[in-house]
Parts: structure tokens; C-alpha cells; sequence
């Protein structure tokens, strides 16, 4: 029986391990891409976008969720056995779903304001398109609000949220 928790202990150990080591490369890899950014933004144009606010606000979201997979796992560490410790990966999973989807957004925002900078001319079919995908960010931003904060998801159009 001892032997036996003990090989659950040291495999939930190396996944919580192997968990870390991934998230953490993967940030520090997202960290120096976004400081290489900003750096040759500032080098090459000498002041910072708008495209660049959204990044560096995904960038914060990424950090929280870093932080929240470190205390997850701490907090997990505590618990006795290996099936607690993997319903707890996640403190409160709708703040880490609306961080994770707030930082997706902040992207695709940022790639909006970029290619529109890019273009420099706006067309009439460019303007349609800003209020079709303003529309669409209103929308899905309502359903997302509507999971975290505990409202009855009344559609199952969107599986995902409901």
C-alpha cells in the first residue's frame, strides 16, 4: 500500500514538474519575443501603438495565468491524494477561462489595429468589416462574462461556454 502511494506521488511530482517547466518556457519564450518587439518598435519607429497596448495587455493575462498554474499546483501539493490533485489544477477555472480568452482577444485586437495601420487607407469595405468583428467581440465577450459570472447559459449554440 505504501509503495503504492508512494509511485502515485512521485508520477503526480514529475507532472507537476514537467507542468511547470513547460508553462515557464513557454512564457520566458513570449517574454523575449515581446521585449524583441517592443524594442524594435521603438528602434525603428521611435514610439509605441496601439497594437502594442493590446499585446502587453495579453502579455499581463499570460502572467496571471502563469501565476495561477504555480499556486494551483502548490495548493495541489497540500492535498493527500493524486485525485485531488488533478480536480484542483485550476484555483477557479472561469478566471482562468476569462484571462485565457481575454488575452486571445487582446491578440486578435492587436492584429486588427496593425493590419489597419498597415492599410492606411479605409475603404468602405474595411468600415463594414470593423463593425461586423466590433459586433462579434461584443457578442462573445457577453457570452464569456455571462459563463464567469454564473448566468444561465439559455443556448447551447456555443458548447464551449454553456
Amino acid at each position: 500500500m505504501f509503495a503504492q502511494q508512494a509511485t502515485e506521488s512521485k508520477s503526480s511530482e514529475t507532472l507537476s514538474n514537467t507542468l511547470l517547466g513547460i508553462t515557464w518556457t513557454l512564457f520566458g519564450i513570449a517574454t523575449i519575443s515581446f521585449g524583441a518587439r517592443l524594442y524594435l518598435r521603438w528602434k525603428r519607429f521611435g514610439r509605441l501603438f496601439w497594437d502594442d497596448l493590446f499585446v502587453f495587455l495579453a502579455w499581463v493575462f499570460c502572467v496571471l495565468l502563469g501565476v495561477q498554474v504555480v499556486l494551483s499546483l502548490r495548493s495541489a501539493d497540500q492535498k493527500t491524494t493524486t485525485a485531488n490533485k488533478h480536480d484542483s489544477l485550476f484555483i477557479s477555472r472561469p478566471i482562468v477561462q476569462l484571462c485565457f480568452y481575454s488575452s486571445v482577444w487582446s491578440i486578435k485586437v492587436s492584429f486588427l489595429l496593425f493590419f489597419r495601420r498597415l492599410i492606411g487607407v479605409v475603404l468602405r469595405r474595411v468600415r463594414i468589416y470593423w463593425v461586423i468583428t466590433r459586433s462579434l467581440n461584443m457578442v462573445i465577450m457577453d457570452r464569456v462574462a455571462d459563463f464567469c459570472y454564473g448566468t444561465v447559459c439559455l443556448s447551447s449554440s456555443l458548447p464551449a461556454f454553456c
